[in-house]
This record gives structure tokens, C-alpha cells and sequence, in this order.
């Protein structure tokens, strides 16, 4: 899995041309909203996989940074420029409106290139901070809290997950084959993992695959191991008066 810094790195390329516009070419930064606009929306889906305090740092630094310029741009750029009206939605701007629109310098499309930045992170940020599971301890353990938006990330910072994926996926897979829960498909069956196991939705999908036609003994001992654990607790209930 790439790091956070990776996922980031197609904005870093080009908020770098920016800062570096004045050793550049002018057409070498050049405008396009074909160019952008799918990378942020990439960046914006694949955060998903990252602790909200890791997103909303790398999306404040960025936004330090996109501010920056826009600030030195305001200093640098005429206010016939700075005045000009944006286009409504770069979204439908294709190549033959904008051969239309003359009247638009290039600094105008940088501007509003500049300004999308900015409203995407500072929306991110809102976003990933109103997430942010609000833990609490419960005697010697922390109680988690799960937001709208759960990541595997909000879990794995307090828990450790006692299966391994083969083991959690035959876990789920009796759970399912005894009717204890509904008969779900193997991709919904997976997405049970991350939030009561601590596992990745995807690999136990893989898992899931391989079990009717092999189980592994070990992983077997593993499940009879932990639910005798749980037998232990049951008979201490009864027992207890």
C-alpha cells in the first residue's frame, strides 16, 4: 500500500511548478481541467485507507502551501486579473469553450486552479476532523468509538487483532455456514472484518475464496482456541450466582 506522502504526490508535482514559476516557461505550467481535477478526486478516494489525523495533517500542509501562492500571486498578478470572473465549473470546461473564451488570461485559469485546491482541502480537512472516532477508557481498555466514515485505521490504533486473516475469514465463514448471521456473499461477508476483527475487508474476501475447497487445521485450533475462551467467560456467568 502506498504511504500517505505518495497518495499526495501528484498534488505535490504540481503545486511545486507553481512555487517554481518563475525559472519556468509559462507554457510549462500550463492549464487544463482534465488535468486536476481527476487527480484530486483519486487523492480524495484513496485518504480513505489513512488515520484521519495523518489526512487532515498532509491536507493542512497542502493547503499552507496553496494559500501561499495564491497569496504571492495577488501581490504579483494585476487586479484586471485578480477581478476577472471564474469560470462557473471547471467540470464542463472542455477545449471548445475555452478556445471561446479569449477574454480569460492564462493567470486567471491558475487562479482558479489554485482556489479549487484550496476549497478541496479545507473540505477535506472539515470532513476527516468531524470523523475522528472520540475514544474513550473504560477501566484498563479503550472503548472505540466509530465514526460515519470508519477506516481500519480508527480501529487499529487501540486493537490488536487476536486472528489472523485466514483465521478471521473461517471465523466469519461458520458464523455464516452454522446461520448465526444471514447467508451473505463472500464480499459482504468481508466487510465484517474491518470493524469487528480489525481486518482488511480485502484480504479476507481472498480468504473467503480458497475455504471450501481447504481448511487449514492450524487456523482450526486457532478458532477452537478462542471460542473455548469465550465458552470459559459463558460458564463463569452461569455459575456465578
Amino acid at each position: 500500500m502506498p504511504t500517505i506522502e505518495q497518495v499526495f504526490s501528484p498534488l505535490n508535482e504540481r503545486l511545486t511548478k507553481y512555487e517554481n514559476r518563475h525559472v519556468m516557461r509559462r507554457n510549462d505550467l500550463g492549464w487544463s481541467s482534465a488535468d486536476y481535477l481527476p487527480e484530486f478526486e483519486i487523492i480524495r478516494l484513496k485518504v480513505s485507507d489513512f488515520s484521519p489525523e495523518s489526512i487532515i495533517s498532509q491536507a493542512n500542509i497542502y493547503n499552507e502551501r496553496v494559500e501561499n501562492i495564491l497569496s504571492e500571486l495577488s501581490k504579483e498578478l494585476p487586479a484586471a486579473v485578480l477581478n476577472t470572473p471564474r469560470p462557473v465549473k471547471l467540470e464542463v470546461i472542455d477545449d471548445s469553450k475555452l478556445k471561446k473564451q479569449n477574454a480569460f488570461s492564462e493567470e486567471v485559469f491558475w487562479l482558479e486552479e489554485l482556489e479549487y485546491y484550496n476549497e478541496a482541502l479545507l473540505s477535506l480537512i472539515k470532513v476527516w476532523s468531524s470523523s475522528q472516532s472520540k475514544d474513550e477508557i473504560v477501566g484498563n481498555l479503550t472503548q472505540i468509538n466509530l465514526p460515519e466514515n470508519f477506516t481500519l485505521p480508527h480501529l487499529t490504533t487501540n486493537f490488536q487483532p487476536k486472528l489472523s486473516p485466514s483465521q478471521t475469514a473461517l471465523f466469519l465463514f461458520y458464523l455464516r455456514e452454522t446461520e448465526l448471521i444471514p447467508y451473505y456473499s463472500d464480499s459482504a461477508l468481508s466487510k465484517f472484518a474491518p470493524p469487528f476483527l480489525g481486518r482488511n475487508s480485502q484480504d479476507i474476501r481472498k480468504e473467503l475464496g480458497t475455504l471450501r475447497s481447504h481448511k487449514s487445521k492450524a487456523d482450526l485450533k486457532v478458532i477452537k482456541e478462542q471460542i473455548e475462551r469465550l465458552l470459559q467467560s459463558l460458564s463463569a456467568d452461569l455459575s456465578s450466582k
